[in-house]
């Protein structure tokens, strides 16, 4: 019954130099073309205790359909910014949660 979690912290601890994606919206939001989502992302995503980092947030598209399939349920999504395209902010109020 463990593994989920378990698989979860293994997965946090082999990434934290990553962006992670800690909030996502889809086409609906402004700014967000169609069949991308927009990702708010933090070097490391939340902390432990579901906190946002220190370090500064970032904002990218993503196609929906990449989005889709390579999120595992365990997971937060990847940003890589040499595929990614990084844009400005989206939103003036504070970020949807996932």
């Amino acid at each position: 019954m463990g593994q989920p979690k378990e698989n979860e912290r293994h997965w946090k601890a082999s990434h934290t130099e990553e962006l992670q994606c800690v909030s996502a919206f889809g086409d609906w939001q402004k700014g967000v073309p169609p069949g991308m989502v927009g990702i708010v992302a933090y070097k490391g995503g939340r902390t432990a205790n579901g906190h946002f980092p220190s370090s500064p947030e970032r904002y990218f598209l993503v196609p929906a359909e990449e989005y889709r399939k390579e999120r595992p349920d365990y997971t937060s999504f990847l940003i890589d910014p040499s595929r990614h395209q990084e844009v400005e902010k989206f939103f003036n109020e504070s970020p949807p949660s996932l």
